[in-house]
């Protein structure tokens, strides 16, 4: 088997099998960990040292694997949008080489504020804990790019009148002035998504935000029973304005990080390849080594 640098676990910001260069992230003063197999008595340096600190775990053991050995890197100073490189040498020959993004900690400030349509009745039938789905959340995005989620107190939303709901859709009787009370009332799946004569209610939570925020906020996840967009059932929805992301009940911490990526690229692509977090409706949680320094944190510099 030919020398090379591979990941220690999935899902631990480390791309082995991108091309010709693995890629991996390594927080700015944070550490991270790689393998190098068939990688017996080779000099392994960072080109620009005093940006990354190299460290060999001694004492460790896979015998999965050929002669694996495995480093800590630590990130010392930000190299830029492009990484730097680590070379495996013996002599002067490289036999291998990584490229590592160093990236400093993106803290995103999130509240997480339960619909309620009626002082003390909630929308969904079940709430669940954002203590623990935040610390999910952040167990996928902190070691694959350094992105932090802070979860902010927060109270439930309270939107509880009808007609003015009704004004912020632009839902109005025939004559254009009175508002058409019967369409500002939340349905058990809230409709997210404007087509045709059917209304979205994303006005109503974007002007709610502007009536009744949560100071020192970038996000807010607004948790209801269920959602409609077009014709069918999403767990999840984040409007295009990305200052909130309506969930559904059922939704899971996937789900929730997975509506955070869009907040952080401010685009609603989905990805295609199978495994990765931002598919939609998938099960994976691979966030990419590029998309993580590029797209998703970009405090490489």
């Amino acid at each position: 088997m030919a020398t090379r640098f591979i990941e220690v676990l999935p899902n631990r910001g480390v791309d082995d099998n991108v091309g010709p260069i693995p890629e991996m992230i390594v927080p700015l003063r944070g550490t991270n960990h790689i393998l190098l197999i068939d990688g017996e008595g080779l000099d392994v340096k960072a080109e620009n040292p005093r940006m990354l600190e190299i460290t060999e775990v001694k004492n460790f053991v896979r015998k999965d694997l050929p002669k694996p050995r495995m480093f800590q890197l630590r990130g010392r100073a930000l190299p830029g949008k492009g990484g730097l490189l680590v070379l495996a040498r013996r002599g002067t020959a490289v036999t291998a080489t990584l490229r590592v993004f160093v990236l400093d900690n993106r803290i995103v400030r999130l509240a997480v504020r339960p619909l309620q349509k009626a002082p003390g009745v909630f929308h969904a039938k079940a709430l669940p804990d954002p203590v623990a789905f935040v610390y999910e959340m952040n167990e996928i995005w902190a070691p694959q790019a350094n992105v932090l989620i802070d979860l902010v107190p927060s109270k439930p939303a309270l939107i509880d009148d009808p007609d003015q709901n009704a004004r912020d859709m632009g839902a109005f009787e025939a004559d254009g002035i009175t508002p058409d009370t019967k369409k500002g009332v939340f349905q058990e799946r809230i409709q997210m998504l404007t087509y045709g004569n059917v209304r979205s209610f994303a006005p109503v939570f974007l002007s709610y935000l502007g009536t009744d925020p949560v100071k020192n906020t970038d996000f807010t996840i607004f948790v209801v029973h269920a959602i409609a967009a077009y014709a069918g059932h999403t767990t999840g929805l984040t409007d295009p304005s990305y200052q909130f992301a309506t969930v559904s009940e059922d939704a899971d911490a996937r789900a929730w990080a997975h509506e955070l990526g869009h907040f952080l690229r401010r685009a609603h692509g989905e990805s295609g390849v199978e495994g990765e977090l931002m598919v939609s409706g998938g099960e994976g949680e691979k966030i990419p080594v590029q998309d993580a320094a590029q797209v998703f944190n970009r405090r490489h510099t």
